[in-house]
């Protein structure tokens, strides 16, 4: 070290900490290579039982120990970095610092730098996220998504195709991991994302983010947000943390947006449309099926934590939005518990983010909201869908809660038709079951191809809720 140094190197504290990452990940691709061979070698009997449990307990625990280690010494030494970043700065950046966040010292930070101190920071704007992502070129883009890609995955405010090749990278270690540990419920779930985002060439699809859990969340986008000009966020309800979830909302979601381009080629519309199937949030499960009764459908907790989430996705999509000059219809479809959710997020998000909102099989709407005015969408833009259900699943969850029906005529919404009609001089069929798609013959979700409710809804979306028909 030279003589009468004080401080630190930050860009050898950084490459130190891309050597102890590398290492750290190396370290658990050998433990699950090995794991692999242990539990699938060929040996049966008391010594093999004895050998595997001694590998998973003992062996395969310290490997992880040190992994973990490792990865947490980078953790500090990319801190470390930017603290003494930081604290080099001239009297006016630290005063930027200290009055504008990750955002005041964005010009002055290596890209790296920056991109840790926005991830530490809870109250970071996407809109700043935004301003600086959009002020890197290719390069300092594609080393962060190489180096960082838990980071910018999740960064609301980036671009959503940096974010799904970011997420691509995070999904595939998270399926490692996974089947690493033996956590076979985790693993069904993350290999069901990676099964939806198959075949997105026409349209394409977009992996805006994934989260390890517990429960593992996604979100699909089927259609490209960053050049969107109609998008659409697509909530479900109750059991959504199922393994079935990413295959079908994800197949809803393109059944959603074949029907909204055929309206846009019918009407002259833009064709460049996305709708998200967005599984962000830890949902209520099934009140029955489990070894016990659940009743948090009937509660309002999972929502509001729900829909602060969804709230930060909306921000983040309006962030990118402005950044990139692009004005898109914004529309949130949220099925059963979904919509409890989602009017959690839109009575508290401000005016102007979101253009229109549809409650399908509403589970129910907080009293306290007080009605479709309550909800930060333009007036006579809030529309509510309820169909003749099989099973009144939507019922139950209204009832049960004692929240209010978003289908009443009462509550202010739009009141869309679910039942056969003809349309165009064309039949569509009326919608019978609680869910939004199924296979069966007889019975027909809410969004199943050629329904009514999914022509409505589609209409709605593309700007043209008043060509949608009344119930």
């Amino acid at each position: 070290m030279t003589a009468g140094f004080v401080g630190a190197d930050v860009a050898q504290l950084r490459d130190l900490a891309t050597t102890m990452t590398g290492a750290g990940s190396s370290l658990t691709n050998i433990e699950n290579s090995l794991t692999a061979l242990v539990t699938n070698a060929q040996w049966a009997g008391t010594d093999a039982s004895a050998f595997v449990a001694e590998w998973q307990n003992t062996h395969r625990a310290k490997l992880r120990s040190v992994s973990s280690i490792l990865l947490g010494v980078a953790t500090d030494l990319r801190r470390n970095a930017s603290e003494q970043e930081s604290a080099s700065q001239s009297d006016g950046g630290a005063a930027g610092a200290a009055s504008g966040g990750a955002a005041g010292t964005a010009a002055e930070q290596s890209p790296e730098a920056t991109l840790d101190a926005f991830a530490e920071d809870d109250k970071r704007d996407p809109a700043a996220v935004a301003e600086w992502w959009n002020s890197l070129d290719a390069s300092e883009k594609a080393a962060l998504i190489a180096s960082n890609p838990e980071l910018v995955g999740v960064m609301d405010g980036i671009d959503y195709t940096s974010r799904s090749a970011a997420n691509t990278e995070t999904l595939n270690d998270l399926i490692a991991d996974a089947r690493a540990r033996g956590d076979d419920t985790s693993l069904e779930y993350l290999r069901a994302v990676k099964d939806a985002m198959k075949g997105g060439t026409h349209p394409v699809k977009q992996l805006v983010s994934v989260e390890a859990g517990p429960p593992p969340l996604a979100a699909i986008s089927v259609g490209n947000l960053d050049e969107a000009k109609n998008a659409s966020f697509l909530i479900p309800g109750m059991g959504s943390n199922s393994p079935s979830t990413p295959g079908d909302l994800t197949a809803s979601a393109g059944d959603l947006w074949m029907e909204q381009r055929n309206i846009a080629q019918q009407n002259g519309l833009s064709k460049d449309i996305a709708v998200v199937a967005w599984m962000g949030y830890d949902s209520p499960e099934m009140p029955v099926g489990g070894s016990s009764l659940d009743t948090s459908v009937f509660k309002g907790d999972l929502a509001k934590s729900g829909g602060a989430k969804l709230g930060d996705a909306l921000m983040g999509y309006d962030a990118v939005r402005d950044a990139s000059g692009t004005d898109s219809h914004v529309s949130v479809d949220a099925h059963s518990y979904g919509s409890t959710t989602a009017a959690d997020t839109l009575a508290s998000l401000p005016g102007g983010v979101v253009d229109s909102f549809v409650a399908i099989g509403s589970a129910g709407i907080e009293k306290s909201i007080g009605g479709a005015s309550g909800l930060h969408v333009p007036d006579g833009s809030v529309y509510a869908i309820q169909g003749v259900e099989s099973l009144p699943a939507a019922e139950v969850g209204r009832v049960g809660s004692g929240r209010d029906d978003p289908s009443e005529a009462s509550w202010g919404a739009v009141r869309l038709n679910s039942a056969f009609e003809w349309n165009g001089g064309s039949p569509t069929s009326g919608s019978n079951l609680h869910d939004l798609r199924t296979t069966n013959d007889f019975f027909r979700g809410y969004l199943n191809p050629g329904t009514t409710s999914l022509n409505n809804v589609a209409l709605v979306n593309m700007g043209l809720g008043d060509d949608a028909s009344r119930y």
